[in-house]
């Protein structure tokens, strides 16, 4: 479910569920670089960092490895698609942007345009399975 209130975008889901948040920028232009942050997470940290058409996993938060990706880049659709959604994944999400001016090595957040930001609510019963002999903790 998404619901609009103005620039400012809610999107609720429950645990295990993949999700798609939108991000394109308007101009048709080459996408030099995206940063997809969390606002909780350390400046040092990313949900995502595409950069020289590559991911750079170094600076990558632990907690998305191996669950995050961008839906299109070729064709200008930066929407980041989280897997298997946790509780923890609830937050404020944004999506920065630079189309070119700028050297993509050396690139800050300074330097990038806002295009979106979403806040995630990840709502809902998580069910935990454990084999037999297993203990899992709950929180």
């Amino acid at each position: 479910m998404i619901e609009h209130y103005s620039d400012q975008r809610i999107i609720t889901a429950e645990p295990g569920e993949d999700v798609t948040l939108p991000c394109r920028p308007a101009e048709n232009k080459n996408v030099l670089v995206v940063e997809w942050t969390r606002t909780d997470l350390g400046s040092d940290q990313f949900v995502l960092l595409y950069r020289n058409k590559t991911f750079s996993h170094e600076v990558q938060s632990p907690s998305f490895k191996d669950r995050v990706d961008l839906k299109d880049v070729k064709n200008g659709d930066v929407s980041l698609v989280l897997k298997n959604l946790m509780t923890d994944d609830t937050g404020r999400y944004e999506c920065r942007v630079d189309q070119g001016g700028h050297d993509c090595s050396e690139i800050s957040i300074q330097d990038t345009d806002l295009i979106s930001t979403i806040d995630l609510r990840v709502e809902g019963l998580q069910l935990l399975s454990a084999l037999d002999g297993q203990t899992q903790t709950l929180q």
